[in-house]
């Protein structure tokens, strides 16, 4: 009798620490804070709640003395880590975003980035890392 594979959901997948950063600081000070935690996304917080991205593209464009806010790209959506992979995709090419957080309620896990999931699904059992791996 054949097993039914189980859906690939974003918790199945290894997440990336992204750090988040404030608001009120210069382009100059996150490229800094980029360069020094090796990350090529930085995710933006105002008052402890995370408000937007800066993408590599923004790191590398924008002028020293911008504000962060200024340069960011808003968040218009995190992921649950029960979410189907393939309704992550979806989400990743509605919002057309490289780099989304995986949050539950305001707890942030971490990020997912789009390659990520597309090589989950394109090869499911070679990606997975289940939970019972990571302990």
């Amino acid at each position: 009798m054949a097993r039914k594979q189980r859906e690939i959901r974003i918790g199945d997948l290894q997440t990336r620490t992204i750090p988040a950063i404030p608001e009120h600081l210069s382009m100059a000070a996150a490229r800094k804070v980029a360069t020094l935690k090796q990350v090529e996304v930085l995710f933006v917080e105002r008052d402890g709640r995370l408000v937007g991205a800066l993408d590599e593209r923004a790191l590398a464009k924008a002028a020293d003395d911008t504000t962060v806010a200024a340069s960011m790209t808003a968040i218009g959506a995190c992921l649950h880590p029960e979410m189907p992979a393939a309704r992550a995709r979806d989400v990743f090419a509605w919002l057309r975003v490289s780099m989304l957080p995986v949050a539950i309620g305001v707890l942030l896990i971490g990020a997912i980035a789009r390659g990520d999931v597309e090589r989950a699904l394109a090869q499911p059992d070679a990606s997975i890392r289940t939970r019972a791996d990571a302990i």
